[in-house]
């Protein structure tokens, strides 16, 4: 996202971007239903902004999502596990962690 060089752009700007494009790539190949995503700010913002770029997908948006739901839980371990690999198999992870359609970003 492009943005002026006086805008501010905070860490939670930056994981909501990141997460959004990770989401494009992966809507690109799977049908997502529902997604799971823990977190990084406000939930309730967070999740308008992530219906407004995703209108079909239905959106659970909690802190602390990976202690409640089992794909964001699986996500979260992967996540530590494939930390130190290359940025390219992130995508491959949250696909992989995908269940009947439903995926978990965290």
């Amino acid at each position: 996202m492009l943005r002026k060089s006086t805008d501010v752009y905070n860490l939670n700007e930056m994981s909501h971007d990141a997460t959004i494009t990770l989401i494009r790539k992966i809507v690109a190949h799977v049908k997502v239903k529902t997604a799971y995503i823990d977190t990084v700010g406000n939930p309730q913002s967070y999740q308008r902004k992530l219906e407004r770029e995703f209108p079909t997908i239905q959106f659970v948006v909690e802190s602390k999502a990976d202690a409640n739901y089992a794909p964001c839980s699986a996500a979260s371990v992967g996540k530590i596990e494939k930390r130190e690999e290359k940025p390219e198999n992130t995508e491959r992870l949250a696909m992989s962690c995908k269940s009947n359609s439903i995926m978990s970003v965290s």
